[in-house]
């Protein structure tokens, strides 16, 4: 062999060996990327809700055969008491003076006192009804409503009770009430009559009906209540009351 021969191998053998390199180095990357490849494959997906991989959510309905329990409501609280009264009550009614020949002159009488009572109340959350009465002594004025008739009276005692059933409505449960009182009025009086014969002064004793507005406030044994209304064939009353209660 010369030596143009042996150098042709020898090229020939180099470009056959470089092909069986490249190809190797191709490889390398490609296995070395593999193995994160197989990792991604092997993680499983997270199970969605209610699933046998993931805790169930509870139920709120309940379960066949039994039934499901309402909460218990509160009780509504009632309370019913006797109580003590005082008052002072003003008032005005019409009255009458007849002369010897029939003629009648119209009066007014104006009276104050004070009243002394007793009553029972039922309280409830909302509303609240009762039973009042009291005895009243008071002073009166009287006097003609015509100037040419000379009557006058003051200081004439009288005396009487009231006396009846009332409701009130209690707004959010609280402790102001408001509401009606429908009373019984009796009252007698011994009108002084004029100097003069055959005059006399009507209604000396009066028994009658009436409505009367109240409203009241309540803080432990203490009730303050006002009272304000008509009585028929009387005129207005108002009343300032405090109960105390047993």
């Amino acid at each position: 062999m010369n030596m143009k021969t042996i150098l042709t191998l020898l090229i020939l053998a180099i470009l056959v060996a470089d092909p069986a390199a490249a190809q190797s180095r191709k490889k390398r990357p490609v296995s070395k990327s593999a193995a994160p490849r197989a990792k991604k494959v092997e993680s499983l997906p997270t199970p969605p809700p209610n699933t046998p991989e993931a805790p169930a959510v509870k139920s709120e309905t309940p379960a066949a055969g039994t039934t499901a329990t309402k909460p218990a409501r509160r009780k509504r609280e009632s309370l019913s008491f006797l109580y003590g009264s005082f008052a002072w009550l003003w008032w005005q009614e019409p009255l009458e003076l007849v002369g010897p020949t029939g003629t009648r002159y119209a009066m007014v009488t104006t009276a104050n006192g004070p009243c002394f009572g007793a009553g029972w109340r039922k309280l409830l959350p909302s509303w609240e009804w009762g039973m009042h009465g009291c005895f009243f002594s008071a002073g009166n004025e009287v006097g003609a409503t015509v100037t040419n008739v000379g009557y006058y009276q003051q200081g004439v005692e009288s005396y009487g009770i009231i006396a009846g059933p009332n409701v009130l409505v209690r707004p959010r449960e609280g402790r102001v009430g408001f509401g009606v009182q429908l009373p019984l009025f009796f009252r007698y009086a011994q009108w002084t009559l004029p100097p003069t014969p055959g005059y006399e002064v009507t209604n000396g004793t009066r028994i009658t009906g009436g409505a009367l507005f109240e409203g009241n406030w309540t803080g432990g044994r203490i009730t303050l209540a006002q009272k304000i209304g008509v009585f028929y064939g009387t005129g207005t009353l108002w009343a300032l009351q405090l109960n105390y209660r047993f």
